[in-house]
């Protein structure tokens, strides 16, 4: 086990990032990941505009579809909307159903990720990236960022903050489920990661290693939101680059259950994994819990979502 394993497992985030920076000013590098591809989801999209009444209803919300988007089919929406108070796009995820938690003999998984139905009864929209930070600074007039850039995402929010951002934004805007998020994330895939069983660093902003894969390159900090590969539902940055806050309060997950998000009260979760992370904590069933709500650092981000208007 490498010294940077050791204490990213057993001593406090907060007191890791410091030793990161200043090995970082010092000139050391770490490294990091190798892939098979997934598979492709067809959505059901056709040319034609959105209907009279699903653009009427995105009005309302202050949304509109986001240039150039087709329109789905089973539902009349577009596939893309932009709202206009952040200038944020959202991909319309379809409904559906999907094992939500890793298998048993899946490497260095959680206890707390075990496998279970869900069914995600609605479609709705999620971020095609996290959160940046000059929308975050469109809303709260203020960038709270270690990394600054207007394309770089906003990180350093707690989930108490991400709430008065939310509620500032408007339009029905919330974070994501844990179910909603991983069923996204996933994209129609069951394996590790939505690429496949591995990660490199080309799709992945991290610190890789996963599944017998070589290293690659550890870039030691974020990278611009929608820079690297989208998933097979167009979703970018899934995996590393910031940890994203879900709406859900930490539990153990239940027998089966729906997209809606755990009422539990105190810590949260986040997902994902972010820029220094390692690669298993990157997998889509990971879950980065009990954490407070107040907590804000600088991996954590987030990715709007929305449910569909009427």
């Amino acid at each position: 086990m490498s010294i940077r394993t050791l204490y990213m497992r057993f001593i406090p985030c907060w007191l890791a990032a410091v030793v990161v920076g200043v090995a970082q000013l010092a000139g050391c590098v770490w490294e990091p990941a190798v892939v098979a591809p997934a598979t492709p989801a067809n959505e059901p999209a056709v040319v034609a505009p959105a209907s009279p009444g699903a653009v009427a209803a995105l009005q309302r919300a202050g949304m509109a579809p986001a240039p150039g988007s087709a329109t789905d089919a089973a539902t009349g929406y577009p596939q893309r909307v932009l709202h206009q108070a952040t200038g944020a796009v959202l991909q319309l995820i379809p409904a559906g159903e999907f094992t939500m938690g890793s298998p048993a003999g899946e490497a260095k998984r959680g206890n707390d990720e075990v496998q279970h139905r869900r069914v995600i009864r609605q479609p709705f929209y999620l971020g095609v990236t996290e959160v940046t930070q000059a929308q975050w600074r469109k809303v709260m007039g203020s960038n709270p960022s270690y990394f600054e850039g207007d394309d770089l995402p906003v990180e350093n929010v707690s989930w108490d903050g991400c709430q008065q951002f939310l509620q500032k934004a408007g339009g029905g805007l919330r974070l994501p489920s844990e179910a909603e998020w991983e069923y996204a994330c996933r994209a129609g895939t069951t394996t590790p990661y939505s690429f496949g069983a591995t990660i490199t660093s080309d799709q992945v902003n991290g610190d890789f290693s996963y599944g017998g894969a070589s290293k690659g390159l550890w870039r030691g900090r974020t990278v611009a939101a929608g820079s690297l590969p989208a998933n097979a539902w167009g979703l970018h940055e899934m995996h590393g680059n910031v940890w994203e806050w879900c709406q859900d309060g930490y539990e153990a997950y239940p027998g089966s259950g729906t997209e809606e998000p755990s009422r539990a009260a105190g810590t949260r979760v986040l997902r994902g994994g972010g820029w220094f992370t390692d690669p298993d904590r990157c997998r889509a069933a990971y879950r980065y819990a009990g954490v407070k709500p107040s907590l804000l650092f600088y991996f954590f981000g987030l990715r709007l979502a929305r449910t569909l208007p009427e």
